[in-house]
């Protein structure tokens, strides 16, 4: 008996599955639709930001098997959108505008923040002094945050802006933090490490302050990280068991 209900509650997980992924299919008198976006002439792609006129991005494998961001719309379909030089790059936020940022390879090897728009192309926003940086958010005014290693080698976090560039958003004492969050404002919010190695949410503004929003009687109060959840996800999806977001691009195939 115990074999039997097995058996049938996984067709019941089976068809129930099926129901919400088939295109088409009616739920709750809405019919629910998935389109498949296409690829950049891989095998896979993967979509890891949106705006509010679907405009969406993200990153595909090209023909040569290395992942390239990618924008796309209803009306043109997926473009790539290249690299800064080097094989690798993958866009993760877009605003209204069509903006798109995230990080790419380069020349040299090293991996840099980019802000693209169709009028100029991919271009290198900089980093705070170190080596490398990586974009993770735009918002509508086409202001970006992300991370950047500093001269010292440290991860800190940035707020970029075309009228002053990249500016390091500070900490509440220790060397690692991310980002979660931002809005039209320019206000960010994440978490950041303090002195004693504990982890506290926080809200950024402009004008340069950065408050500790507190904890619910614990020592550390954390943000679920969705953006980094979404790059694991398009990592295994695009290099399954070769590459995890922290590894770095995967090495062209001789």
């Amino acid at each position: 008996m115990r074999m039997k209900s097995a058996k049938n509650l996984k067709w019941l997980i089976l068809l129930t599955a099926l129901f919400f992924i088939v295109p088409g299919t009616a739920l709750g008198g809405q019919t629910v639709s998935v389109t498949d976006l296409g690829t950049l002439g891989g095998n896979n792609s993967h979509a890891l930001g949106i705006n509010s006129l679907g405009h969406i991005v993200g990153s595909s494998p090209d023909p040569s098997g290395m992942p390239h961001a990618f924008f796309w719309s209803p009306e043109g379909g997926i473009k790539n959108l290249g690299t800064l030089g080097g094989d690798y790059s993958e866009a993760l936020s877009v605003n209204t505008s069509g903006q798109v940022v995230g990080g790419s390879s380069t020349k040299d090897g090293s991996s840099r923040a980019f802000l693209w728009s169709a009028q100029g192309g991919m271009v290198d926003i900089g980093t705070l002094g170190g080596g490398s940086s990586h974009a993770l958010l735009i918002n509508d005014l086409g202001q970006v945050a992300g991370t950047s290693a500093d001269a010292s080698g440290s991860d800190r976090l940035f707020f970029w802006t075309t009228e002053k560039g990249m500016v390091d958003i500070g900490s509440f004492g220790g060397d690692s933090g991310e980002i979660a969050g931002m809005n039209n404002q320019g206000q960010i919010t994440g978490s950041s490490l303090n002195k004693s190695w504990a982890s506290r949410a926080f809200l950024w503004t402009p004008n340069g302050l950065m408050e500790d929003l507190g904890s619910l009687g614990g020592n550390s109060a954390m943000h679920w990280q969705s953006m980094t959840m979404a790059r694991w996800r398009a990592a295994a999806a695009l290099f399954p068991g070769k590459r995890t977001p922290s590894s770095g691009p995967p090495k062209r195939k001789k």
